[in-house]
């Protein structure tokens, strides 16, 4: 019987190695579009196979003559415990995961409590809130949400606060949406929107026949209609910064279902325009909000990957000469200190000797990928322009911008503007010169919530001329 069982274990541990083994290789190669049933069926047998070994291996120690392997079995049976949970927990729900700081369930008291809470707290902690919306605006805004909190779901409550915070239209007050927190769910899409509608960049594997249409409605509303019912649920400063906002509300099912624009979680129907012209409806799956945000804006990409997809870049920043038009380029994608093992000290010096030792036609600056970050390494790399004469020459010094182009790398911006000879090419930036900005987190006491307020008031230009773009 002993032998039996022995057999059996081993039969085991065998089936368990190549479920794993077979599971995880292809999890690997699936892993840059974490989604569909061959990704999710290698998921779960990656993890069962995990399970079935850990399992298996307690099995014989606990059957074992010597002490110490029955102690040594309960080893295994923690951690095959432990990667069954975080199996069941990824399938179902990722509100059950450890350190959890957000609360569901909430009673209408409990909401209306965090609406007050969060009312009070904005005009406390931002500079400028009442010079930005008025005041009576803004204090009957609060009172109404507060009031209507019995009638509403959780996600039109969310959605309230939302637009609380969105109000005064500062681009860097802004609830904290990308958070696995959120148990949300989303559309497996990278869209852009162009000037003749949204289209289709990248897709989730099962829809890669999409790529390339236009996005003509979802459940019967126009893309026209969702750009003006979403637009109220992200704060923006300009048109160009809330046609980067908008396809984040525009992906995610609850910002849908919250704007009546979907009825339906589990599946959204969408109206699609291929390249003939042929229009298409199908059923689009949402899927956890977790993958898709790390896929659609989280991982990294290529340096030279088109701008039109909005994940960062491989480098913060980094040169190259290009030798066939004489041009020294520098890809500036975010305002970090650091990248990789590289300060932003050492790079500046070492960009400063290139630009000494070799002559160069004209020098490019492109910042359309940079959405900010630490002011210090905007005038780390500005100093550098400013004080060459080799790159600020008229007529062979430009800055490329974008509407991504946003906070800190606005601040570069500005400083190109009125202290060198740059000529400034692109779409407008997100942001003017003056804004409010360092945004510190808000958690409401109840639902745990965190909602950014900005916390300083920028002035990034000689004059204050009431420029909402650059």
């Amino acid at each position: 019987m002993k032998r039996r069982s022995s057999s059996v274990s081993s039969f085991v541990l065998v089936i368990s190695l190549i479920l794993t083994a077979g599971g995880t290789l292809l999890v690997w190669r699936l892993f840059p579009i974490p989604f569909g049933r061959l990704f999710e069926w290698a998921l779960t047998g990656a993890i069962v196979g995990i399970v079935l070994f850990l399992g298996a291996l307690a099995f014989m120690a606990l059957r074992s003559r010597k002490a110490w392997l029955k102690a040594a079995g309960s080893v295994p049976v923690l951690l095959a415990l432990t990667f069954a949970t975080a199996g069941i927990i990824l399938k179902t729900d990722y509100r059950l995961l450890p350190g959890m700081t957000y609360r569901y369930g909430l009673t209408a008291e409990e909401w209306q409590e965090d609406v007050r809470f969060f009312a009070g707290e904005f005009p406390r902690r931002h500079p400028r809130l009442y010079e930005m919306v008025d005041r009576e605006r803004f204090e009957a805004a609060a009172k109404s949400l507060e009031e209507r909190v019995p009638g509403l779901s959780e996600t039109e409550i969310k959605d309230g606060l939302y637009r609380l915070a969105a109000l005064p239209n500062d681009a860097h007050s802004y609830p904290n949406i990308f958070t696995h927190k959120l148990d949300w769910h989303s559309l497996p899409f990278k869209m852009w929107l162009f000037g003749d509608g949204v289209y289709i960049l990248d897709a989730g594997r099962e829809y890669r026949g999409l790529i390339g249409s236009r996005l003509v409605e979802i459940e019967g509303v126009t893309m026209r209609e969702a750009y003006k019912r979403l637009r109220p649920a992200l704060s923006h400063e300009n048109e160009f910064g809330w046609k980067e906002r908008f396809l984040y509300p525009l992906c995610v099912v609850e910002f849908l279902e919250a704007e009546g624009i979907a009825s339906d979680p589990g599946r959204i129907e969408m109206t699609f325009e291929i390249e003939d012209g042929t229009r298409i409806t199908t059923g689009i799956e949402p899927h956890h909000y977790v993958p898709v945000i790390y896929w659609s804006s989280l991982a990294r990409v290529s340096n030279d990957t088109p701008y039109v997809i909005t994940n960062d870049r491989e480098d913060n920043w980094r040169f190259e000469y290009l030798e066939d038009s004489g041009t020294l380029y520098l890809q500036f994608n975010a305002c970090l200190r650091e990248n990789g093992e590289e300060g932003i000290e050492d790079f500046v010096a070492r960009l400063g000797e290139w630009v000494e030792q070799n002559d160069f036609e004209r020098f490019v600056c492109d910042i359309r990928a940079n959405g900010g970050g630490d002011a210090y390494v905007s005038r780390q790399i500005a100093e550098l322009v400013i004080g060459s004469g080799k790159i600020d020459r008229a007529g062979r010094l430009f800055v490329l911008t974008s509407r991504r182009t946003f906070s800190a790398a606005v601040m570069f911006l500005s400083l190109m503007e009125n202290q060198t000879k740059a000529v400034i090419v692109g779409e407008p930036a997100g942001q003017g010169p003056f804004f409010c900005g360092e945004p510190r987190p808000v958690a409401l006491p109840n639902s745990g919530l965190q909602i950014n307020v900005s916390s300083h008031y920028n002035r990034c230009s000689l004059f204050e001329d009431g420029r909402k773009y650059i």
